[in-house]
């Protein structure tokens, strides 16, 4: 048997295949409607994509990436003035400015949830 497989990466919420909604039937934070939320909510930070899994053109696989630029955030906790608050300002703005996190939902209920 020689399936063929392949992927499409959405950026917007009304892009998503009709089908879609049945393979994020128990994941609420895949559903359509979360995502319409999500894509509206979304701090400026924050870039949300959206991607199915295609197994000879049907839909078997949905996830979810939203990548975070910290280094957009503007403040890292500037009410404090101690040195822990400047160490950590340093720490998150060199090296910990970005990060993914991507969820995803297969058609047979395999989930999985992982971060970089």
């Amino acid at each position: 048997m020689d399936a063929t497989l392949s992927f499409t990466l959405f950026t917007r919420a009304d892009q998503l295949p009709a089908d879609w909604d049945a393979l994020a039937e128990k994941n609420i934070f895949l559903s359509r409607s979360y995502l319409k939320v999500l894509e509206n909510a979304a701090p400026e930070n924050m870039r949300c994509h959206f991607i199915g899994l295609f197994q000879n053109n049907e839909l078997v696989g949905i996830a979810l990436s939203q990548f975070l630029d910290l280094s957009e955030v503007e403040s890292f906790g500037d009410r404090d003035s101690c040195l822990k608050t400047k160490v950590r300002n340093v720490v998150f703005k060199n090296f910990s400015s970005k990060g993914l996190v991507h969820r995803e939902q297969y058609a047979d209920g395999t989930k999985c949830v992982f971060a970089f």
